[in-house]
C-alpha cells in the first residue's frame, strides 16, 4: 500500500513538473512569429509598422487587440489578434492562404494586400497555421498553455 501511495506522488509530482515547465501557447506562436516574421517585421522600419522583434510580451502587446495599420482590415472591424475570433485577425488572416481551410474563408481583399510571409521558401506550415487559429479561438492568452503541439502535429 505505501509503495503504491508513493509511486502515485511520484506521478503526481511529474505530471504538476511537466506542465509548469510547458512553454505556454503564446510562447509557441511567438517563436513563430520569430522565425517567419522578423526580416520583414523587425529592425529601424519593420513592414507595415509592426515591429515584431521585440520581446515576448512587446510582441504580445503590438498584437492582441490592437487595430491593424491597413484602413481596409481596420474598416472590418478587424483585430491583429481579436482573441477568440480568428475570422477577425488579420495577422491570421494573412498568414492562413485562402486554400488552408475549405471551411472559413480567409482570402484577403485586394486592399488588404497579400498573404504574409512573401519570400520564397519562407512559409508558415499548416500545423503553424492551426496552433496561431487555436491560440486565437481560446483566447489568445499570454501565459497559459492551451494548445498541445503534439496534438496539431
Amino acid at each position: 500500500m505505501r509503495t503504491t501511495f508513493t509511486s502515485i506522488l511520484a506521478l503526481c509530482a511529474l505530471c504538476i513538473t511537466s506542465s509548469t515547465s510547458a512553454q505556454s501557447t503564446w510562447g509557441v506562436v511567438y517563436n513563430q512569429l520569430q522565425n517567419n516574421c522578423v526580416s520583414c517585421h523587425g529592425g529601424p522600419s519593420p513592414s507595415g509598422n509592426l515591429d515584431m522583434s521585440g520581446t515576448n510580451s512587446a510582441v504580445y502587446a503590438a498584437l492582441v487587440n490592437q487595430v491593424p495599420n491597413n484602413a481596409a482590415a481596420a474598416a472590418k472591424g478587424n483585430k491583429l489578434v481579436d482573441p477568440g475570433y480568428p475570422e477577425r485577425s488579420f495577422l491570421l488572416r494573412k498568414c492562413a492562404n485562402s486554400d488552408w481551410d475549405p471551411w472559413f474563408e480567409y482570402t484577403l481583399a485586394p486592399e488588404e494586400g497579400t498573404n504574409m510571409p512573401q519570400y520564397p521558401g519562407v512559409a508558415f506550415t499548416d500545423a503553424e497555421i492551426e496552433m496561431v487559429r487555436q491560440w486565437i479561438i481560446y483566447g489568445a492568452r499570454e501565459t497559459e498553455t492551451v494548445v498541445d503541439p503534439q496534438l496539431i502535429t
